[in-house]
């Protein structure tokens, strides 16, 4: 849907296909569980990755099922999103 950012190194890239409902659902619960205290143990990493996947998650499916006349507008929003953030803390 997005050109692919390659001022980001590949390894360090994330892909518009590692934003799964599965992934933002497991990042959920990861944000979820520091939130309530029954995670831990944990780096700012895992928070920050958590928070990318959900955001890309949101914003992908966003632009996949918007109407016809929000398709443009919630395409670029995804894609900004992939040039600017689209990359892993590590």
């Amino acid at each position: 849907m997005c050109p692919i950012n390659k001022n980001v190194a590949e390894d360090m890239r994330i892909l518009e296909s590692d934003f799964t409902k599965e992934r933002a659902e497991s990042a959920t619960k990861l944000l979820a569980g520091i939130i309530d205290g029954s995670i831990t143990s944990y780096s700012s990493f895992n928070v920050y990755n958590a928070q990318k996947l959900v955001t890309g998650f949101i914003l992908k499916k966003n632009a996949l099922d918007a109407a016809a006349a929000d398709k443009d507008f919630r395409k670029k929003e995804f894609c900004s999103f992939m040039e600017k953030s689209a990359w892993w803390y590590d």
